[in-house]
Parts: structure tokens; sequence; C-alpha cells
């Protein structure tokens, strides 16, 4: 048992202490026009406790209320007791001078200065932009005017440069020579901001260096038919939001830590090194043994709720929102075993080496039971902005028509009033959830990783086992024999590192389920790879139709796996490359009983049942997207199975993927075709007489 020296540490140093004021991620674009980086100036986040409402001002890029929304998630997470709000009047198609809000007098009273605000951001120069030198007289003329005359309200006003278009023009910034236009009215819109006073964000200049780097990567692609940040060129993504919003937060010099907690271990006893922003408990009554230790959490904040659609900008070499802006941290330095599996109150966050937690880990994404609040909590602050958005643009603005205007100011008063009650009551469950609790960590010494492809053949007598090992740390393997796949009796033990193994014994012609696992001191491996003759799966049934919602079917085949990639998506001739639909019905069928998560990877949208539930609902255009599905499936026994899949234009995926639940490594494998069958289990009757 470890003993700990010492009760409690708690965070001595301030959040101010991990402010910092970033730079643009990168200095410069394709092109000749250039931002200089950000001018150093105050370390202090922008944004104040109090600052009610922070008020975000822009055209159909606001309006989408994304990149909004994760710098509103990131704030209510990071300062759980700020008495803060925020209001989007982001209006499609809107420019500098307001002028899809009737007037320019009319647009800044009614839908900015009524609102009392303490802080505006203002983010126009998509739709301004294209005026060219016209154009540009105007965006300085009312993006002075405006800095000006909600300053004169008392507010604090943030400048923001417009996003970027994504095309694929050559030697053009972002492969758009508007963008070129962009960046000159956006050097303008600097030049105003230090006229006026007033803190510039520069967006563009690092969204435009993070599309290079993903096209370089092939995160990107190199086409229009492929993955992107901004899919119709203009309007972002979750993943582009993110991109514009990360922006926005190190421009208004937005901290890096949640919180972060650092332990030595000096034999068996555990010495804290550094906690920061969070009080850390040990119990020296724990129960816990074999080198395995445990202690309770309770962070000053959470971490930042990121949208799960927005994973593709993650993968994007040198874009680090988590390390930039939401640094969740542990780290254990002298850690006698070689791995050790991390637990937040029995949720499993992931295995880790004893070299990766000494260096430290950033939890910010798989924190458990910390990343499900997160979560939640971001998909309340969603649901408060759509009820605001119809309160404001549906209710409030709404103009009847002369014939209907007797009675429409009465419903017009009750109807705000019940949105208003709404809205209050979703902040309240909002201000309720992002505060952090108390969390027990355990660290426990894990066994080996399983071995992984297990294969098996007839052999010359009996039949030829091989595998990959998968780990570094195994004392050697059980290897386990089966007839019907539940009940396994041990063939052999194998010393570290085999590989293979020969079964004479066995019986070709009759059903064999084999498994194979690594062992050590600490256990056994989790999970066991599974090999079998018996089963016998060809693939699934699928119908193709032409449109995007079956109307015509065209061909029926059978599909030995769901594994369409890209420009491989080997769709019947009649059925032509897009604006497509596909039915895949049949079964599946699972090596070993368990949960099991499926993934759908696909571009564009797809529903998925099981045994008639539906368990994924994604049906939009989209970049390829995994959609992910928790599902308990048992060994002997097929599940019926239906995907629909529709593909409108540009790249074309569809991957049917899966792992187990407890499988901590992450590794997603397709479904073999052996496990998909088109036809259903037939049931031959007998006769009796």
């Amino acid at each position: 048992m470890i003993k700990f020296s010492f009760v409690t540490a708690r965070a001595t140093a301030s959040v101010a202490a991990s402010l910092f004021a970033a730079p643009p991620l990168f200095a410069q674009v394709a092109g000749t026009n250039t931002i200089s980086p950000l001018p150093t100036g105050s370390r202090e986040f922008l944004l104040r406790n109090n600052d009610k409402p922070i008020v975000f001002l822009g055209d159909s890029i606001t309006e989408q209320r994304m990149y909004t929304t994760l710098i509103e998630s990131y704030v209510l997470s990071r300062f759980p007791t700020w008495n803060v709000t925020f209001r989007n009047v982001g209006w499609s198609g809107d420019g500098a001078p307001l002028y899809q809000r009737g007037s320019y007098e009319n647009g800044v009273q009614r839908d900015v200065l009524s609102l009392k605000p303490s802080v505006v951001l203002i983010n126009y120069g998509m739709n301004d932009a294209r005026g060219g030198d016209e154009g540009l007289a105007r965006y300085i003329e009312y993006s002075t005017r405006l800095a000006r005359d909600i300053k004169k309200s008392g507010a604090r006003v943030v400048l923001l440069t417009p996003s970027p278009e994504e095309k694929y023009e050559a030697n053009q910034p972002g492969g758009s020579s508007y963008n070129n236009t962009l960046i000159r009215y956006s050097n303008d819109l600097k030049t105003i901001a230090a006229q006026e006073k007033v803190p510039f964000v520069d967006q563009i200049t690092p969204f435009l260096g993070i599309i290079a780097s993903g096209r370089k990567a092939g995160v990107l692609d190199l086409k229009e038919t492929g993955a992107r940040l901004i899919p119709d060129a203009v309007h972002p993504n979750w993943a582009g939001h993110l991109v514009m919003a990360t922006s926005i937060l190190k421009g208004m010099n937005a901290p890096s830590l949640v919180s972060s907690v650092s332990l030595k271990m000096e034999g068996d006893k555990a010495v804290p090194l550094n906690v920061r922003n969070a009080i850390v408990k040990f119990s020296t009554a724990s129960k816990i043994s074999k080198g395995a230790f445990a202690f309770t959490r309770t962070d000053d904040a959470l971490p930042w709720p990121v949208h799960d659609d927005a994973s593709l900008a993650l993968q994007i070499p040198g874009y680090t929102p988590l390390d930039d802006l939401s640094r969740y941290e542990l780290q254990v330095a002298n850690l006698a075993q070689k791995r050790y599996e991390v637990r937040i109150d029995d949720d499993l966050v992931g295995v880790f080496t004893r070299e990766e937690l000494a260096k430290g880990l950033n939890l910010s994404r798989r924190a458990g039971p910390i990343t499900t609040q997160t979560r939640s909590l971001l998909d309340k602050i969603v649901a408060k902005n759509n009820l605001y958005f119809t309160r404001w643009r549906e209710v409030q603005i709404f103009q009847a028509p002369l014939w209907l205007r007797g009675d429409v100011e009465t419903s017009r008063k009750a109807e705000l009033a019940r949105l208003d009650t709404q809205i209050a009551t979703a902040e309240a469950e909002i201000n309720t959830l992002r505060r952090p609790t108390a969390h027990t960590w355990t660290l426990t010494p894990a066994a080996p990783n399983a071995p992984t492809d297990l294969q098996m053949k007839a052999a010359a007598r009996g039949m030829a086992l091989s595998w990959q090992d998968a780990a570094d740390d195994e004392d050697g393997f059980f290897v386990e024999r089966s007839s019907d796949g539940k009940t396994y009796t041990r063939l052999a033990t194998l010393k570290a590192n085999a590989r293979n193994y020969n079964d004479s014994t066995a019986v070709a012609s009759q059903p064999l389920y084999y498994r194979v696992r690594s062992f050590n001191s600490i256990g056994e491996s989790r999970r066991a790879g599974v090999a079998s003759n018996a089963w016998k799966g060809t693939g699934l049934r699928g119908e193709y139709f032409k449109g995007i919602d079956f109307e015509k079917s065209v061909v029926t085949r059978v599909d030995a796996a769901i594994n369409f990639d890209g420009s491989t998506f080997a769709t019947p001739t009649e059925v032509g490359a897009n604006n497509f639909s596909v039915r895949w019905t049949g079964q599946l069928a699972v090596p070993e009983n368990g949960v099991y998560l499926l993934t759908a990877r696909t571009d564009d949208g797809v529903h998925v049942w099981i045994d008639g539930k539906k368990v994924m609902d994604n049906w939009r255009n989209q970049g390829p997207t995994d959609s992910v599905a928790k599902v308990s499936l048992q060994a002997g026994r097929r599940a019926d199975i239906r995907i629909e899949y529709y593909q409108g234009g540009g790249g074309a995926t569809a991957q049917l993927l899966w792992s187990r639940a407890d499988d901590v490594s992450g590794k997603r494998e397709l479904v073999p075709t052996n496990m998909l069958y088109s036809e259903p289990l037939k049931v031959v009757a007998t006769s009796t007489r």
C-alpha cells in the first residue's frame, strides 16, 4: 500500500500567474499582404467578472452560434463563480453598416445598446470586403462608428478580423484570392483599433496558417471533395469555429491553466511537487494495495468543453488549442511499475506508461465524469443560445402584417415572457452544471496490453495460431480454446515474446474458438484476441439508390465490408459519384460477450439501427466524421443491423469500425467480413412424424 506524506495540498499560485499574451500561431500567409503579430500589451484577460451581457455582433458566421458558443463555454467552465451572461446578435448577410437591420441607427440601438452590454465583440468583414475599395471606405467608416458609439454607452469593444475563405485557387492564401482583400480590410481594422484605443484580435492570419498546415499534413484535402474546415468556403464547421474561438481567446489573453496536480513517489510515499488551482486530499486509511494509490481532487475550474465535431482540427500539426487554453494536468514521477490505469470515480480514463505520467498528461478531453459534465454543459449552452435566437429574431423583432397587428402585441409580450423564463431557467441550470465537484482519482498498476491481430489457419496437423505482441512488459501468454465460444480451457502457457502456437490436437472440421492473453505479475491482459473457424459471414446486403433520400433503387449487391474511403468509394456505375444513398442490412456477430463501441465514419450522413433501435443519428452534410454508439452484444447471437447513408457532393466516405469499450488503447478496427451476414440465420423445421 502506498503511504502518503501529506493530507491536503492547495494551489497557492493565482490564476493571474498563468495568463499570457499569445501572438498568432503563424506569422504570415502566402501572398503579399500580411498582418503583423499582436502587440504584447496587457497580460490580463479582457473579459471580467460581472460582464453582463457579453454581446457578439456580426454576420452569418456569428449567427451560426458556434465560435461564440465555444468562447462562452470556455469562460463559463474556466470561471465558474463569475456572474456573466452572453448574447449573440449575429445576422446573416450583415456588415459593419448594419444594413440587414433596417438602418445603422436602428441596428446599433435595438440589437446592441438596448441590451446594456458590458462587452461587445464585433466580427465583420466577410461581406463588406465584397465591395472592394469602395466597400473598404464604408467598412472603415462604420467600424469606427461602431467602436465609438458602443464605447459611449460604457461598454468595452473588441474588434475581430474576419475569418478567411477556404478554396483551391493556386498560389493564394487559403486557396482564395479573396483572402488578400480580407487581409487588407483586417490591416485597416487594426489601425482603427489603435486609433480608438480598443483591443484588436487577428483571427485570419492563424486560420490561414492552420489551413496550410492541415493541407501539408494531409489532414485537410488538397481538393474540394475532401475534409475541410470551411465546407462551403465561407461558413466554418465546428472544427473551423474552434480555430476561430482559439484565436479570439488567445488574442484576449485567456489563461491556459485549468488546474494541475504534480506528485512524486518517494519509495511508497506520495509527495506533492506542485498543485495549482485545485485541492488534493489523500487518505491514509485507503485499502488499495499492490502499488495502487488514490486521492480526492477538487478543481477550481473545469476543462474547456469542445464540440466532438471539432475533432478534425485537433489533428492538424501546430494547432494545439487544448495545450494553449485548456491545460488539465496530472503528473506523477518515480512510479515503480511500467504502466498504470488512471480512473476517475471508477471511470477508466486510460492506461499510461510511467514515462508518460512522469512527463505529464493533459486530460482536458478524456477526464471521465468531468468530461461528461463539460459535454452536458456545452449542450445546455447550445440550447440556451438557440432559445435566445428564437426570442430575438422570431418574436422580439417580428413584424406582423397590418391585418394581424391588433392582437400581436399582447401575444408578443406573452411569448417574450415565456421565452425569458425558459432562458433564465436554462442559465440557472448552466450555472449549477459549471461548478466543479470532488472526484476520486485512482492509479493502479496495469496488466500488459493484449495481443492483437490473432489469426488462425489449418496446419499440416491441427490449427496454427499467430498474433502480434502489443506489450513490452508481459511475462508470457495464455492460449485458450473453446468449442462453443463461451467456455474456454487453457491449452498452453508460453514465454514472453511468443508470437505463434500450433494446436496439434485440433480437428479443423469442428467449430473452434481461440483466445490469447498476455500476463505478468500484475495480472492478465484486459482484452484477449479471439479467432474462430465458426464465423462465416460474407458481408452486408447493400441497396443503392439515386438521390440522397432513397428516391430510386438502382442496384443491390453484397458488400464484404463497409470500407469506402474518399475517392475509393466503389459505387455501381449506375449510381454515380454524388447524390446517392445506400441502405445496408443484415446481421452482426461478435467474438465475445461485451460492450462494443461501433463507429460509423462518414462523409456525409448516416443512421444506424441495432436490433431495431436507432443508435446513431447524424444525417447531414459533413466532412469525414465519426459517429459513435455504445452497444451491448452477445457472442453466439447475431444482432440485426441496418445502416443508412447518403452522399451529397464532394468526398464520399463510409466505414464501419469497432472496438471493445474496455479497450483503452483506443484502437478501432474495421468490422471484418466474417462478422457480417447478409442473410438471417435460417432455422430448419424438422417433422416429428
